[in-house]
């Protein structure tokens, strides 16, 4: 699928903002899914500039908060962590394995 196809921003006319079950929830258009027929058919698929929208919007239209906001990028430094903490392990397993190689 071509990066050409991925939609890069949310306009006016390609949201909206409802309650469901009380809670405030932003719609989107369903265009943001994987062709049909490409390996990511029907998954949703989000750029850069679309994600920054979206969390705009949703900072905006009060579906998320300041607080919501630091939440998330405390999460992120959690993920940010166990991914480096497994690439450790990884090139300890790798030199490992290069150093038992070495001594056969």
């Amino acid at each position: 699928m071509p990066i050409s196809c991925v939609v890069d921003s949310i306009a006016d006319d390609q949201f909206t903002v409802e309650k469901v079950e009380g809670q405030p929830v932003i719609i989107t258009s369903p265009q943001i899914v994987g062709e049909a027929g490409s390996e990511w058919e029907g998954c949703p698929i989000f750029s850069k500039n679309y994600l920054v929208d979206l969390v705009a919007l949703s900072l905006a239209y009060q579906v998320l908060s300041i607080a919501d906001f630091r939440q998330m990028m405390g999460k992120a430094f959690v993920y940010t962590d166990q991914r480096q903490q497994e690439r450790e392990e990884l090139a300890r397993q790798m030199q490992q394995q290069h150093t038992s190689s070495a001594e056969k």
